[in-house]
């Protein structure tokens, strides 16, 4: 026999869609409260210049006591309301970022290219310092060897000079 009857529910499935609406719900209050681009760049992590559902539906926040949640789960009939009343925060939210007067998103973005930059940058500089120690390392290698190969000179030279001096006093 089954634990439960046909159409009933566990009571974790119910506690996490709970949860999920009144996640959805305190997202839609936050939202809400929003009136300038500070407070939109501070509660909300802007991947664009925009706010999208995607985005708003990821948000998650443990001190807020906002979970994330897959579109499907969002677009359920139960949340219909809160997700229209959300749609609509969205939109005018957007229209806040798009009337921003100082674009500090657009600053935001260029920050972050600046931050890609930086990093670029500096990985460059540490690619450029080891081709600088290998080439530093080869010219000394290339001397040594210099050095090598003229002593080495010099001691065949000298056991030429030696075996010509031996013959010469032999012939004599």
């Amino acid at each position: 026999m089954s634990k439960f009857k046909k159409g009933e529910t566990s009571t974790a499935i119910r506690l996490k869609k709970e949860n999920i609406s009144n996640s959805l719900d305190k997202k839609n209050e936050i939202l809400s409260k929003l009136n300038n681009i500070d407070d939109i760049k501070v509660t909300i992590p802007l991947e664009r210049v925009y706010l999208s559902e995607k985005s708003v539906l990821e948000w998650e926040d443990e001190s807020l006591g906002i979970i994330k949640c897959s579109r499907n789960t969002a677009h359920q009939a139960h949340n219909k309301t809160i997700l229209n009343s959300i749609s609509l925060e969205i939109k005018r939210i957007n229209k806040i970022i798009s009337s921003s007067h100082n674009n500090k998103i657009t600053d935001i973005k260029k920050n972050q290219k600046n931050r890609i930059l930086k990093e670029e940058n500096e990985e460059l500089k540490n690619v450029l310092a080891e081709v600088y120690r290998a080439y530093i390392q080869l010219v000394e290698m290339i001397n040594k060897s210099d050095n090598i190969d003229f002593s080495i000179r010099k001691k065949i030279s000298n056991q030429k000079n030696i075996l010509n001096h031996r013959n010469i006093r032999g012939v004599n």
